[in-house]
């Protein structure tokens, strides 16, 4: 079945098509450009940005291996290291004119060569799987690379094998599974395989790798499931055992040079593979998410939908003799899970009727009636923060002396509030007060 799930399609989006996307950073939001590279993915490093139908933001890290592969001889932020055991080779490389990862292996890695601590406790070959493992950004979800399938990974006698791995985590930071999906020729027949937790098994998946060909994996955390994909198609589903997150992706290759292997799987042969397009996608929703509701008063139960809707919003009404004042009362709120900068704005529907000043209630009585109304009122707020303004509105001279002559009349004005997210503008929410003034 093919993945058509909406967040998915999003994603492919951005990668596939060549145009403008926000690049995420600590302080700043930026444009680049980027170009096609394997189809799928960009050129360069980045951290792509991206929204998805429920107002999250969807961040992808994208390693494209055409600088100099960080690596590190222990775990730590933004490096590639050792996994089990280290493979002779694991570097930016050449390849018919692209940069890519060449993992490469070397039979004088082989167990019989290895150091005596890494053969002796080493009955199964636990270290003949070789590889580098990368840390990745809280509740990733989704982990994706490219592999290239050359002609000396096809032959009867050929041993090959290179996967991507990914490792696991519950909401107890307790190790949940350990997804794997691959290429291995282990007996002659080259296949596609993905790794069943609950069995134990390899299942190897119905696609058949071709020659010069780059395969796109992804594999996915969703509903309580592991998905495996093998260039847009679904070809396993797997229980997840609980997992939250992934905390590390690996890409591995492994070492057949092993005397304790059975005969027709061992190999002396030395190897490469090759990678591309690494990339983590991780999840926040409501990152950024301004709110407003509206009230009479001050405590009490306040209106909102919270519904990123310019221009409308929650209205509020309140009739009033004209010699009276309107008031409401706006409570903004941070409502995402970071810290954002919120632009508070006002519009008015004619100020020949009414006159209004807001006032900053939280923290005393400060009026930013000028800063509001001309959009340039900010407050950096921390998550779940509130804060609490008012508006007060009377009639202007003109306006009263004509209801003033009229037997019986009315005078309608409104005044909305809009509050932007700075960290991302896409989202706002609004509140409206629409006072009447009686005769």
């Amino acid at each position: 079945m093919y993945l058509v799930d909406l967040w998915n399609m999003e994603l492919e989006a951005a990668r596939m098509m060549t145009h403008k996307v926000s690049i995420f950073s600590s302080t700043r939001n930026l444009l680049v450009e980027f170009r096609r590279k394997h189809i799928f993915l960009p050129l360069m490093t980045i951290s792509l940005v991206s929204m998805t139908s429920n107002g999250g933001i969807v961040y992808s890290t994208v390693e494209t291996f055409d600088d100099p592969v960080l690596l590190g001889v222990s775990q730590g932020v933004g490096v590639w290291y050792p996994d089990r055991y280290a493979p002779d080779v694991f570097e930016s490389y050449d390849l018919n004119g692209e940069n890519v990862l060449r993992i490469g292996i070397d039979p004088g890695d082989g167990a019989q060569d290895r150091p005596s601590q890494f053969v002796s406790d080493d009955p199964e070959g636990f270290y003949n799987t070789q590889g580098r493992q990368y840390d990745l950004d809280p509740e990733t979800v989704q982990v994706s690379a490219m592999i290239y399938f050359p002609a000396d990974w096809e032959g009867a006698t050929t041993r090959r094998r290179s996967d991507l791995w990914v490792v696991a985590s519950n909401e107890s930071a307790e190790l949940a599974i350990i997804p794997i999906i691959g290429i291995a020729n282990n007996d002659g027949t080259p296949v596609i395989r993905f790794f069943n937790s609950s069995t134990g098994l390899w299942t190897n998946t119905v696609i058949q790798p071709v020659v010069g060909q780059w395969y796109r994996f992804d594999i996915l955390l969703r509903d309580g499931k592991i998905i495996y994909v093998v260039n847009d198609l679904e070809v396993g589903r797997i229980d997840s055992n609980g997992a939250f997150q992934f905390d590390q992706a690996v890409l591995q290759a492994y070492n057949y040079n092993d005397s304790r292997l059975d005969p027709i799987y061992q190999s002396s042969d030395a190897y490469d593979a090759y990678w591309d397009n690494f990339s983590a996608d991780f999840i926040l929703v409501g990152d950024y998410r301004p709110d407003l509701s509206i009230n009479d008063t001050r405590g009490g139960r306040y209106k909102g939908n919270n519904v990123y809707t310019p221009g409308g919003g929650t209205a509020l009404r309140e009739r009033l003799d004209y010699r009276g004042r309107a008031s409401a009362y706006m409570r903004m709120e941070n409502d995402g899970g970071l810290m954002d900068t919120i632009d508070l704005s006002g519009f008015e529907s004619s100020k020949n009727i009414a006159r209004t000043r807001v006032f900053m209630l939280t923290g005393g009585r400060i009026n930013i009636t000028g800063a509001v109304l001309r959009g340039v009122y900010q407050m950096e707020m921390p998550p779940r923060s509130r804060v609490v303004v008012s508006t007060e509105s009377k009639l202007q001279g003109k306006a009263k002396r004509r209801l003033r002559k009229k037997n019986r009349g009315r005078a309608r004005y409104q005044i909305r509030l809009l509050a932007t997210s700075v960290g991302n503008p896409a989202l706002q929410d609004a509140v409206r007060f629409r006072p009447i003034f009686i005769k």
